[in-house]
């Protein structure tokens, strides 16, 4: 079996999908059902991908193999066909808390949140200890926000042993309850105690990002390529770039409500192409921040952007495709050398609102500086001081305030569609329905200001924050 599972492997990474499918032929064993599923993925076939669901339906898989699918398919944004497989987990399993926390965590992302709540409380009645699921719940639900269930959240906390990355999340969740209580003291305290056990389980040094930044803001622009040509069927990159929780996610969902424009959320895509042509032009690892950005700079611009648009392939059905990693915003000066037709929208928000949004929000293994106070000011600052600079000298780039967008939507929006070169032209059935951010309940409800407004009554707790801003 390891010497079949190895070759089917290499078929797989070879890109060989024919052969690979060849190879199987009526093999649905589950140790090759990852690689049925990632090929179709890979090829864009989701009547494929119905078609294998319906088929492994009548087999007797175990339900973490179906755990395991919907968890492929939510990761490729195949919102349809993740729910079904989740659902089937499911009811194979209706007494396991994880596999039921499995299926509202992808309702969840695909829009169905008063489905999801119901999945995830079924779930913690089942083991309220779940971080996670409690956190999303306490998102989903902020009317059930009752002191009893607060209760319930603080007990899980007095259990022994119980999982760092747990307590992390169960500290959140009760201070996402409080705020709903409006009892900001204690939204406070547990955002305090949370984040100090979250930014004591990873090493970080705030120093090198702002070397990092500073390394940016000296360097010299990449020339902006002349030759680079996109192929008639490409379509054309929207970037939304920015600190995280500054509208991005909302921005983006109202793009892709717009004919013609495909929503890619948060790609990956561009940092791989400039670390795979890193590697393939230096090779050895950078010695210092200064070091990298120099190398990078260097780089051939137009190899880079290839790599992207062969990366992204899949996403090129339409006219314009999204794609709206934050840290892209420090990628400006290279997408515009390696991608000059493409969009780039840079996100700005009033930084006491963005510097709480950051600060409540726990992530995974990104944004390291949104745990401390003190690190994220200097973060914040730094970033805005490279953007300050950039925004003087980088042209084709659209400078949007979130306060300014959120204020007066409609004229904002049109006029960005018509700047931007879009047909303001909604699809039918325009409803948000897949969503992976952490901004994925917000982006549903409708566009308000009050949204930059909790930061407000709890400044006094900010200070440190607003100290390193100069505020």
């Amino acid at each position: 079996m390891t010497v079949h599972f190895n070759h089917a492997v290499q078929l797989f990474e070879r890109r060989d999908f024919s052969g690979l499918l060849s190879y199987l032929g009526d093999d649905y064993s589950p140790v090759f059902l990852p690689l049925r599923v990632q090929v179709c993925i890979a090829l864009n076939q989701v009547e494929a991908m119905r078609l294998l669901l319906t088929r492994l339906e009548t087999l007797r898989l175990d339900v973490h193999v179906w755990v395991d699918i919907s968890r492929r398919l939510h990761a490729a944004q195949w919102a349809e066909e993740a729910c079904r497989a989740a659902l089937i987990a499911a009811r194979i399993a209706p007494h396991n808390a994880t596999v039921l926390s499995n299926y509202g965590m992808i309702l969840r992302h695909c829009g169905h949140l008063s489905e999801a709540a119901d999945w995830l409380s079924q779930s913690l009645e089942l083991d309220p200890t779940q971080g996670e699921a409690q956190l999303i719940y306490a998102e989903l639900a902020p009317g059930k926000s009752q002191k009893s269930h607060i209760e319930t959240i603080k007990q899980s906390l007095q259990q022994s042993p119980l999982p760092k990355e747990n307590a992390i999340a169960l500290h959140y969740a009760v201070a996402r309850h409080y705020e709903s209580l409006g009892e900001w003291g204690s939204v406070m305290h547990h955002l305090a105690e949370g984040s100090r056990l979250k930014r004591a389980s990873f090493s970080y040094q705030i120093e090198r990002d702002e070397r990092m930044l500073k390394a940016l803001s000296v360097q010299i622009e990449p020339k902006v390529s002349t030759d680079f040509v996109p192929e008639p069927a490409q379509s054309q990159p929207i970037f939304i770039v920015g600190l995280p929780r500054t509208g991005s996610s909302l921005l983006e969902a109202r793009l892709a409500a717009m004919s013609g424009v495909r929503a890619g959320g948060e790609l990956p895509y561009l940092n791989d192409a400039i670390m795979q042509q890193y590697r393939e032009e230096i090779g050895a690892p950078p010695v210092s921040p200064e070091a990298f950005v120099q190398g990078v700079y260097g780089l051939n611009m137009n190899a880079i952007g290839r790599r992207y648009m062969t990366l992204s392939a899949h996403l090129q059905s339409d006219s314009f495709f999204t794609d709206k990693l934050p840290i892209n915003g420090l990628n400006i000066p290279l997408i515009r050398a390696a991608l000059p037709d493409a969009q780039i929208i840079h996100l700005h928000r009033d930084d006491r609102a963005m510097g709480f949004a950051l600060y409540r929000q726990l992530f995974g293994r990104v944004y390291p500086y949104s745990y401390d106070l003190v690190e994220l000011g200097r973060y914040v600052r730094a970033y805005r001081q490279l953007m300050s600079q950039w925004q003087q000298k980088i042209s084709g780039v659209h400078w949007l305030n979130y306060e300014v967008l959120v204020a007066d939507w409609d004229a904002q929006f049109s006029q960005l569609c018509v700047t931007i070169g879009l047909a303001e032209k909604q699809k039918e059935n325009a409803n948000v329905h897949f969503s992976a951010t952490a901004s994925a309940s917000q982006i549903r409800a409708p566009i308000h200001q009050q949204a930059s407004e909790p930061w407000r009554h709890v400044t006094a707790h900010l200070a440190p924050y607003l100290r390193q801003l100069g505020s």
